[in-house]
């Protein structure tokens, strides 16, 4: 046992900077169990005590078993959370790639059957056919579409007014 108190402040000194040992912390822990004194090294004493001193008495019987066991459930639940989000990424991404070669096979499909010329400058007009003779005719069927529409949309947002 050290009683010198200048090696107990050169062990400190290397405790705090991170050089010690386990045995060099057993004798500060051993000095400052066996002496009481007070004064310079009661910051000390109390960090000692907290790692180094004795289990409280008032400790249930079992909690350390019970406490292994909760994080041995937490480091399985955070384990299959883990695999979950990886199986949804997977599946997000063989959507995503699926859909993507759909439209490359509908488009390529419709390419071939000849439905979709890139050729022709305006395609909407080369295929489109005329409803109505009567342009006035059809002027007063797009008003009233457009009405109808405004309307829809106007009772639509008046929840949010």
């Amino acid at each position: 046992m050290i009683n010198d108190l200048k090696t107990i402040k050169l062990l400190l000194e290397k405790f705090y900077a991170g050089e010690t040992n386990e045995g060099e912390e057993a004798i500060i822990a051993d000095y400052f169990a066996t002496h009481s004194d007070t004064g310079e090294f009661d910051a000390d004493r109390e960090i000692f005590e907290n790692i180094y001193g004795a289990v409280p008495e008032n400790v249930p019987e079992g909690l350390e078993q019970r406490l292994e066991d909760t994080i041995d459930r937490m480091e399985a639940d955070e384990e299959t959370s883990r695999k979950g989000m990886t199986l949804w990424l997977k599946r997000y991404v063989m959507s995503a790639a699926a859909a993507v070669m759909l439209c490359g096979i509908v488009g390529t499909s419709l390419y071939k059957a000849g439905l979709f010329d890139i050729t022709t400058k305006d395609a909407a007009t080369a295929t489109a056919k005329e409803t109505y003779d009567n342009p006035e005719m059809a002027m007063q069927t797009t008003e009233m579409a457009l009405m109808k529409f405004s309307q829809t949309l106007n009772k639509g947002l008046k929840p949010l007014n």
